[in-house]
C-alpha cells in the first residue's frame, strides 16, 4: 500500500466536503505534506513523555540553560519520539509514516528553551536577545524508566525574575504554574493542507481575478488546515504556515512547528501566544538529523539570536 494513502482519503474527503475548494482537490493533495499533529491530551504526562510547558528531563550532570542575561531560558516543549512513533503505530501508521518518511527518530527526547526577553524569538543578526537552545537526548538502552532524574514537577531551574523590564515570556501564566502544569500531548499522522498563501501563488496563472479576490475560498482553506491536524496547535513536519512570508532558512529542513495556543472549547492550565498571533518554528540542518538518527546527543545553543550552524529556532506574527 502507498505511503500516507489512509492520511490523502482523509484529507479528500474534507476537501470534497468544501463548498468552495472541492474542484481543486487534486491540486490541494499535491501540495500537501506529512505530519505528525500532536493535539492537547487530557492524560496525566509521564517524566519522560512528551509535553509542552513543564519542567524538562535533566539527565545527570545537565543543567537548565541559563542566558547571558542571568535569565533562565524558558522550556517549551519536550517530545519523546519513541512514546510518538509507538503511538501512531497503534493507530495503524507504518514505521514510514509514523517517521515521516525518516524526518523523526525512532527515539530519544527532544527538548526547546527560548530566551525570556522581547524578542525571545523575533531574531536577527543584531538582536540583543537571550538566545534559544535546542537538545537532543538519546535514549539509553535500558530506557529513560530505569533512569532517576528530576521529572517534570522537581526540576528547577535559576530563579526567573518575572520583574525584570527586559522579561517576557510567550506564556499567558507566570512561570511557576507553567512549570507545575505540563500539558500533556497526543500524536497522530496527517496530510497537512498548502497554507491560503501557497495555494494563492499555486493557482493564480489558471485562476479567474474573481477567484484571486474570493476571501471566503480562502477562509474555507484555513479551515480546512485546521480540520486536517486534528485542530493541533503543534506539529512535527508538515507544510508550514507563517504570518509573514515564508522564511524557511536555506538548507535547513522543517522539523517543528507551534502555533499560537487558540483553543474555542477546552480550558488549558494555559496558553502561549508568539507576538500578535504568531506560529513558531525549528529547522534543522540534514547534519543534525544525521546526529539524532546516529543516536548522538546533541546541543544547539544560540547566545543572542535563534541560529545556530545546526538548528534554526524563529517566529512571526501579523
Amino acid at each position: 500500500m502507498p505511503e500516507f494513502s489512509a492520511q490523502v482519503q482523509a484529507l479528500r474527503s474534507l476537501i470534497e466536503s468544501g463548498e468552495l475548494i472541492s474542484e481543486d482537490a487534486d491540486g490541494l493533495i499535491q501540495l500537501a505534506k506529512p505530519a505528525v499533529t500532536l493535539p492537547y491530551s487530557n492524560s496525566t504526562p509521564t517524566e519522560h513523555g512528551s509535553y509542552f510547558g513543564g519542567r524538562p528531563y535533566l539527565p545527570e550532570g545537565s543543567a537548565w540553560p541559563v542566558a547571558k542575561s542571568g535569565q533562565p531560558l524558558l522550556h517549551v516543549i519536550q517530545l519523546n519520539f519513541a512514546d510518538i512513533v509507538r503511538h501512531v503505530r497503534a493507530e495503524g501508521a507504518s514505521e514510514s509514516e509514523a517517521t515521516l518518511g525518516g524526518l523523526i527518530p525512532g527515539s530519544g527526547i527532544f527538548q526547546l528553551f527560548v530566551g525570556a526577553d522581547p524578542l525571545y524569538g523575533g531574531f536577527d543578526s543584531n538582536s540583543s536577545g537571550d538566545g534559544m537552545e535546542i537538545r537532543y537526548i538519546p535514549e539509553p538502552a535500558e530506557g529513560f524508566g530505569n533512569h532517576s532524574f528530576p521529572g517534570p514537577h522537581t526540576a528547577e531551574p535559576a530563579a526567573f525574575d518575572e520583574q525584570d523590564e527586559d522579561y517576557c515570556s510567550p506564556f499567558s501564566k507566570d512561570l511557576g504554574e507553567v512549570m507545575n502544569s505540563p500539558i500533556s500531548l497526543s500524536s497522530a499522522v496527517a496530510m497537512i493542507p498548502p497554507t491560503d498563501q501557497a495555494v494563492y501563488e499555486a493557482l493564480k496563472s489558471r485562476k479567474s481575478d474573481d477567484f484571486l479576490e474570493n476571501f471566503d475560498y480562502f477562509d474555507e482553506l484555513v479551515e480546512l488546515r485546521k480540520a486536517a491536524s486534528h485542530k493541533s496547535d503543534i506539529m512535527l513536519g508538515g507544510f508550514p504556515a507563517f504570518a509573514q512570508d515564508p522564511s524557511e532558512p536555506d538548507g535547513y529542513v522543517h522539523f517543528l512547528e507551534i502555533d499560537s495556543t487558540y483553543v474555542e472549547e477546552e480550558e488549558l492550565p494555559f496558553e502561549a501566544m508568539w507576538g500578535d498571533l504568531g506560529v513558531a518554528h525549528v529547522f534543522l540542518h540534514p547534519d543534525a538529523l544525521k546526529k539524532m538518527h546516529a543516536g548522538e546527543a546533541v546541543v544547539y545553543r544560540s547566545e543572542n539570536t535563534g541560529t545556530t550552524d545546526g538548528a534554526v529556532f524563529s517566529w512571526d506574527c501579523g
